[in-house]
């Protein structure tokens, strides 16, 4: 428990050091500085926090590989991003899928408040995306939703209130993260980068949080008797 413990401290400190680089003007330094940074940040989560599930083992690589493609600049890599967390989503819905609470589901305030604002939003991320990119536009939307969906099963979680929280505010704080990495790389794209490098920094200091959550959360919520670590 305590060497878990320091490598999740190591998380958290890498989760900061990344954060702070995300702010700064990509200089080749400051790439070199991230390279080992943002690559180390789901591996030694996955370390401090093993995975129970093989979903949610995908989950994680996914997530890995969303994080390597969008360390690279141009339409292609945020194509191969978008559909590296697709699928990390799509493993966190399958880990849920089995705990979920059919009745918290449809009744829950919060999943309405979600499906409501998804459903406005993902048609006008499309929109933006196409307008940087026409192979765009179709990815993102389904994206957003997919992405939506994984926030909306952690709220519907039929597991003690504590853990459901966790997991509550892991799929919340990562619907926002991706709402502002979306907001500055597709609509506000063309703008000057130094008033949106900001954004980024949001980007990785609620994404790094909602990883660490969700980890954490899924450990709980998972059988001991279904872990494979």
């Amino acid at each position: 428990m305590a060497a878990r413990s320091r490598v999740l401290a190591a998380y958290a400190a890498l989760a900061v050091a990344d954060t702070w680089l995300a702010g700064r003007l990509p200089s080749r330094g400051v790439r070199a500085a991230r390279a080992v940074t943002k690559t180390a940040l789901v591996p030694t989560l996955a370390a401090a926090v093993p995975p129970r599930s093989p979903a949610v083992a995908v989950g994680l690589a996914g997530s890995w590989a969303g994080d390597v493609a969008l360390m690279v600049d141009g339409p292609r890599a945020f194509r191969a991003g978008v559909a590296s967390f697709a699928v990390a989503h799509g493993g966190y819905v399958a880990a849920l899928a089995p705990h979920v609470s059919r009745d918290r589901l449809l009744a829950s305030r919060r999943v309405r408040l979600m499906a409501g604002s998804t459903l406005a939003s993902a048609p006008l991320m499309g929109l933006a995306a196409h307008r940087v990119d026409p192979r765009l536009g179709v990815p993102v939307t389904a994206y957003t939703l997919t992405v939506a969906s994984m926030a909306a099963v952690t709220q519907a979680v039929g597991t003690d209130p504590a853990t459901r929280r966790l997991l509550a505010a892991g799929g919340a704080v990562f619907l926002a993260s991706d709402t502002v990495l979306g907001t500055r790389d597709l609509v506000l794209a063309g703008r000057p980068d130094a008033s949106t490098r900001w954004m980024e920094r949001v980007v990785m200091a609620t994404y790094t949080l909602a990883q660490a959550l969700l980890a954490v959360g899924f450990r709980r919520v998972v059988p001991a008797a279904g872990r494979f670590d």
